[in-house]
C-alpha cells in the first residue's frame, strides 16, 4: 500500500513539457595568439556579434536579468578563447574576494561550461571572479560536479565603468574532443552576489531534471585532433621531523631528515585518451584525518586528499557499492608485530608506481588504474641488542577498471567495473587475503524529459587466502558468521575462499514542479566482500526503502523555497531478522532574506541488533527517536554562520544523547577569511559494548562527552600566493559504570535481557566483575580520556602555471589516560604541558610543470 500510494502521488504530479530548441553560439577562428589583458579591445573580439540574451534562474526563475551579460567564443589550433562582459551600472558594488584557487567566496562570478565531448552528460567548468581567482571542475553524469579536477589555463579580468570583463584562454590540450568539424555543449553562467542572482545563457528552469543535458550548443569549431603530448610534473621535497625521543628506543631518537624526488607524468595518446603515471609520489596531506573516538565495530570512512587519486576519480566510480576506495593504497601497514624489543614504526606503505588510463575509445568512457605498493619490513632491535627485520606489509598490486557507454543522447548509460588485488611474498602474514576480485554491471535510464529515472546494478565478489585469512573474513564485523543464534550462517575453518553477490534497483522521480520521490531496494549477500580495494561496513542485508518529497520553488511573502520529505527505511538479514524499521519526516525552508532552517524526526522501532555482541547472540535493540534542527544565515554576507542541534532518545532504557555544532565564517577584508566550527556532544548509553570474557558478553552504562573545534584562516596576497592555517583541538572522555552481562537477548522486556554484574575491583587497568554462580570476570579498563591537537601552516606559491612551491609546518600533540571526567582546563593544560606527546614537521616541496 505504501509503494502504491507513493507511485500514485508521483504520477498525479507528473507534467511533461515539450523540449524547447537548444540555443546555439558560433565560434570564430582567429589567426595568431590573443594577448590576455581583461579588456576585449582587440580587433578579433570586435569583428562579430556577442551573445547577449540571458535568463534568470534565481531568484526569479525565467525572469529578465537585472544586469546584461554578453560573451563571444574565438579559437585557434591550440586554444579556445572566451570573452565575457558582465555589465554593471554600479561598478563600485562589484564583489571580488581574493582566495586561494578553487575556493568559493561570496563574489560575483562568471562560469564557462565546455562540453567538448558533446555527449550531453559531461563538461569542463571554468570560473573566475573580478579579483582574478580561478576555479575549475569537471561535470559528469549530467549533474555531478567533480571539484578536484584541475587544469592548466589562464584568465585575466578587468573592472571598468560599465562593469567587469573576463578573458579566458583554455588550451585545447586540457580538453577531450574528437577533432575536425565539431559541435560542443555550451553554457555560460553569471552570478551577482548583491542581488543573489544567477543568470544562464541557455535557460534551465529550476524544476528541470539534469544540467549538462539542457545546455546550448557551440558550433563552428574546426580543429585537428590532438596528437601525442607529454606533460611532466617532477618534484623535489625535503622533510624534517622532530618529535619526543624515547629513551632506549633506537627508532625514536627525536629527529628524522628525509629528502625525496618524484615524477607525475601525463601522456596524451589522443585528444580523448590519456595515460597518467606517478613514480615515488608525494602523498602528504595539508589537512590530516580528523581525530575521533571510534567505539563501533566498523572502520571509519576517510576522505581522499591525495592529488593523484583525486584527479579523474569520477571515472572509477561504480553506480552502487564503493568498489574502489583509494585510501586502501598506501595505507599504514596492517601487521603490528608482537616483539620483545624495539620495532620501527612505519607510517604508510610506499607506493612504488601507479598509472591511470582514462578517456574515451569508440564512444566508451574508459578508466583503468594500476598501483603497486612495495613490501614493508620494519627494522627491529631485540632487548639483547640483536638487529633484524619483520615483514609488516606484503608486495601488493591493486587494479581498478571501468567502462561506460551512453545511449539515447545520454538518457541511457550502461557500465561495467572490476577491481583486483593480489598480494605476494606473504611470509607469515596469514591473516591477510592474498587475492580479491570484484565485478559488476550498472545502468541508468531516464525518460519523459529526464523526469523519471530507473537505475540498478548487479555485482559479485570473490576472495581467496589461507584458511586463517578466510576464517577471519567469516568472523569479521561485516558478517559475524559465528553468531550463535544465526542458523543460516556457519564458520567453516577449512574454507579458502568466499563468493558473494549484491544488487540494487531504484525508481526515482527526479524533477518536476512539486512532487519527487524514490522507491528502491538493495542487498548484499552474507559472503559479499569489498574491503581489500573497496569499502563496506556490513554484508548480509536486504534493504527496501521509499522516499516521497514535496517542494515549492515559487517565492511568496513568507518563503523563497520549501520542501517536505517523508522516508521509510527498512532492513533485514538473510535469516529474515528485522534489523531496521525507521520512518522519518524532514523539512527545509528558505526565507526571503536568504536565511534557511531545517528540522527532522525519525523513529526506529524495536529491532534485532546482530552486531551489538560482536559475533555473539542477537540482542533486541529498543526503539529510539532521533530529532534534529538547525538554521543558516545568508552565506553571501561577509559574516555568516549556521547552527545544528540533534538529540537521540531511547525511552525504554533511558538512553539519551545530544549535540550542537555552530559554525561561523567571517571575511574581515577582501583577502582574508576565518572559519570557526566548535562542536559539543554528550551521550548516555545504557548498554554500551564492553567486551567478551569467558563466554560472557559484557555491557555497561557509558557516559561520554566530546568537544572539538576546527579553525581555518586563509590569507590571500595574490591569486597565486596564499597562506593557510588549519587547527583542530579535540577532547573526549568516557566513563563506564553499571556493568551487566547479556542473558536472554531476545526477551520481550528489556530488563530481562541482562544480568547485573557487581564491580569487585578496578585497578592496574583491569576490572573484576562478580557474577552469580560463576567465577569472576576480568576485563581491561574501559574508562578513557583522550586529547589531541593537529595544526598545519601552509605557504603556497604558484610560481608558474601548473608549477607550485609549498612551505609547510605541521604540529601535533596528544595525551591520553583513564580519567573519565572531561575538564577542558585540565585536559587542554595537560595536552600542551610537558607530559604530552608532540611532533613537528617542516616540509619544502617544489614542482615544475612542463609540456612537451
Amino acid at each position: 500500500m505504501l509503494c502504491a500510494g507513493f507511485l500514485l502521488a508521483l504520477l498525479c504530479g507528473s507534467k511533461v513539457m515539450a523540449a524547447e530548441p537548444r540555443r546555439h553560439a558560433v565560434a570564430t577562428r582567429v589567426d595568431g595568439e590573443l594577448v590576455l589583458d581583461g579588456r576585449l579591445d582587440e580587433a578579433a573580439w570586435s569583428n562579430g556579434n556577442f551573445e547577449g540574451v540571458f535568463v534568470q534562474r534565481s531568484p526569479e526563475d525565467g525572469a529578465e536579468p537585472k544586469l546584461p551579460t554578453a560573451f563571444r567564443v574565438l579559437y585557434d589550433d591550440d586554444t579556445v578563447y572566451i570573452g565575457i562582459h558582465a555589465y554593471d551600472t554600479e561598478p563600485d558594488a562589484i564583489e571580488g574576494y581574493l582566495t586561494r584557487r578553487d575556493l568559493w567566496s561570496p563574489s560575483d562570478w562568471v562560469l564557462v561550461y565546455l562540453g567538448s565531448e558533446f555527449d550531453h552528460r559531461s563538461a569542463y567548468v571554468f570560473y573566475v571572479n573580478p579579483a582574478g581567482v580561478k576555479r575549475d571542475a569537471r561535470m559528469v553524469d549530467d549533474s555531478v560536479m567533480d571539484l578536484d579536477w584541475d587544469a592548466v589555463w589562464e584568465v585575466e579580468t578587468g573592472v571598468g565603468d560599465d562593469g567587469w570583463v573576463a578573458e579566458f584562454a583554455i588550451p585545447l590540450s586540457q580538453l577531450s574532443f574528437s577533432g575536425g568539424e565539431m559541435t560542443w555543449d555550451l553554457q555560460v553562467e553569471r552570478s551577482v552576489t548583491r542581488h543573489h542572482e544567477g543568470d544562464l545563457w541557455a535557460p534551465i528552469p529550476r524544476d528541470s531534471a539534469g544540467w549538462v543535458s539542457n545546455f546550448g550548443e557551440l558550433r563552428g569549431m574546426n580543429s585537428p585532433a590532438e596528437g601525442a603530448r607529454l606533460e611532466l610534473l617532477p618534484y623535489v621535497m625535503g622533510v624534517l621531523e622532530l618529535r619526543d625521543a624515547v629513551s632506549g628506543d633506537p627508532f625514536q631518537t627525536g629527529e628524522d631528515w628525509n629528502g625525496t624526488v618524484g615524477l607525475d607524468a601525463n601522456y596524451r595518446l589522443t585528444s580523448n585518451l590519456s595515460l597518467s603515471m606517478t613514480f615515488n609520489p608525494d602523498f602528504g596531506q595539508i589537512e590530516g584525518d580528523p581525530a575521533e573516538i571510534n567505539l563501533s565495530a566498523f572502520e571509519t570512512f576517510q576522505s581522499e586528499r591525495r592529488p593523484f587519486f583525486l584527479r579523474g576519480s569520477n571515472i572509477l566510480t561504480f553506480n552502487g557499492p564503493k568498489f574502489f576506495y583509494s585510501r586502501r593504497i598506501g595505507r599504514a601497514p596492517q601487521y603490528s608485530p608482537d616483539f620483545d624489543g624495539s620495532v620501527e614504526s612505519v607510517g604508510q606503505t610506499p607506493i612504488f608506481a601507479a598509472g591511470r588510463l582514462s578517456g574515451k575509445v569508440g564512444g566508451w568512457t574508459v578508466g583503468v588504474l594500476d598501483a603497486v605498493t612495495d613490501e614493508v619490513k620494519a627494522q627491529t632491535v631485540a632487548n639483547d641488542g640483536r638487529q633484524g627485520e619483520v615483514l609488516v606489509e606484503p608486495l601488493t598490486n591493486a587494479v581498478a577498471a571501468r567502462v561506460e557507454k551512453e545511449l539515447n543522447g545520454g538518457d541511457t548509460s550502461l557500465g561495467a567495473m572490476t577491481t583486483a588485488l593480489n598480494r605476494g611474498n606473504m611470509g607469515e602474514l596469514d591473516d591477510l587475503r592474498d587475492q580479491a576480485y570484484v565485478g559488476g554491471l550498472d545502468f541508468t535510464h531516464r525518460w519523459a524529459e529526464k523526469l523519471w529515472l530507473l537505475k540498478g546494478y548487479l555485482a559479485a565478489s570473490h576472495v581467496r587466502g589461507s584458511a586463517s585469512a578466510i576464517q577471519a573474513t567469516q568472523e569479521s564485523s561485516a558478517r559475524y558468521f559465528q553468531r550463535t543464534d544465526a542458523d543460516y550462517l556457519d564458520v567453516d575453518p577449512t574454507r579458502r575462499s568466499l563468493t558473494g553477490f549484491a544488487g540494487q534497483l531504484v525508481l526515482q522521480r527526479q524533477g518536476g514542479e512539486h512532487w519527487r520521490g524514490e522507491v528502491g531496494a538493495e542487498t548484499y549477500s552474507p559472503e559479499f566482500e569489498l574491503n581489500d580495494v573497496g569499502y563496506m561496513q556490513r554484508a548480509d542485508f536486504i534493504s527496501p526503502w521509499v522516499w516521497l518529497g514535496y517542494r515549492d520553488m515559487v517565492p511568496n511573502d513568507w518563503l523563497r523555497y520549501s520542501e517536505l520529505n517523508l522516508t521509510v527505511y527498512t532492513s533485514h538479514t538473510y535469516g529474515l531478522e528485522t534489523t531496521l524499521v525507521r520512518p522519518g519526516l524532514s523539512t527545509y525552508v528558505q526565507f526571503p532574506n536568504y536565511w534557511g532552517a531545517w528540522a527532522g524526526f525519525q523513529y526506529a522501532f524495536d529491532a534485532d541488533c546482530v552486531t551489538c555482541t560482536r559475533g555473539g547472540p542477537t540482542l533486541i535493540r529498543p526503539g529510539n527517536i532521533n530529532t534534529w534542527v538547525g538554521f543558516e544565515s545568508d552565506w553571501e554576507a561577509w559574516l555568516a554562520g549556521s547552527f545544528d542541534a540533534w538529540t537521540w532518545l531511547q525511552p525504554e532504557t533511558g538512553g539519551a544523547a545530544f549535540g550542537v555544532t555552530p559554525r561561523m565564517q567571517v571575511r574581515p577584508t577582501s583577502f582574508m577569511d576565518v572559519e570557526l566550527g566548535p562542536s559539543f556532544s554528550y551521550q548516555y548509553d545504557d548498554y554500551a559494548w564492553t567486551g567478551e570474557a569467558d563466554g560472557a558478553y559484557v555491557f555497561a552504562e557509558l557516559y561520554q562527552t566530546t568537544v572539538d573545534l576546527t579553525l581555518r584562516v586563509n590569507l590571500t596576497f595574490t591569486p597565486d600566493l596564499t597562506l593557510q592555517f588549519y587547527g583542530r583541538p579535540f577532547v573526549s572522555a568516557g566513563r563506564y559504570n553499571g556493568f551487566k552481562i547479556l542473558g536472554r537477548g531476545r526477551a520481550d522486556s528489556y530488563s530481562e535481557r541482562f544480568e547485573s554484574a557487581q564491580t569487585l575491583e578496578r585497578r592496574d587497568s583491569l576490572i573484576t566483575l562478580a557474577r552469580a554462580d560463576a567465577a569472576p570476570l576480568v576485563l581491561d579498563e574501559q574508562d578513557y580520556n583522550s586529547a589531541s591537537f593537529r595544526s598545519n601552516l601552509v605557504f603556497r606559491w604558484e610560481w608558474l602555471p601548473g608549477s607550485t612551491a609549498y612551505l609547510v609546518y605541521q604540529h601535533g600533540r596528544s595525551s591520553s589516560g583513564d580519567r573519565p571526567e572531561l575538564s577542558l582546563g585540565n585536559d587542554l593544560g595537560g595536552l600542551f604541558g610537558d607530559g604530552s606527546d608532540n611532533e613537528n614537521l617542516f616540509m619544502l616541496k617544489v614542482s615544475l610543470w612542463a609540456a612537451l
